[in-house]
């Protein structure tokens, strides 16, 4: 054989080689997550509303607590959000979770209403 059909032949079986395995690392990884994908939960207390905006390709979650301006205490909407957020790692087979940044409080005079945001992150 000469030089030229031993470097076709080689370059040949490469790319044979490397079309199998490109096909098995897309088996293997399946298709991608969907990022942008979020369940919303709401859920109704006596005088507040805690909504959980959920992204589980991220294992990421906001827990966002709405109560009436005269009534907001920050101290018991940390306290709402860190007993619902342990449930909420039960209930999703997590293993536990931790703040991911600053916990955000915006007040609407307009309607009278205290939004205070916990960005959590979850670990499994």
């Amino acid at each position: 054989m000469t030089g030229l059909k031993r470097l076709f032949l080689v370059v040949l079986c490469m790319g044979v080689c490397f079309s199998l395995f490109a096909q098995t690392v897309d088996e293997i990884l399946g298709a991608e997550p969907d990022y942008q994908k979020m369940e919303v939960i709401e859920e109704q207390g006596k005088l507040y509303t805690l909504t959980i905006e959920y992204y589980p390709a991220l294992d990421e979650a906001r827990f966002i607590y709405r109560k009436n301006a005269h009534l907001f205490d920050q101290g018991e909407a940390m306290i709402v959000i860190r007993e619902r957020a342990a449930k909420f790692v039960a209930e999703r087979s997590y293993f536990s979770y931790s703040y991911s940044r600053k916990d955000v409080t915006k007040y609407d005079n307009d309607k009278d209403m205290v939004v205070y945001t916990s960005f959590i992150t979850l670990k499994k």
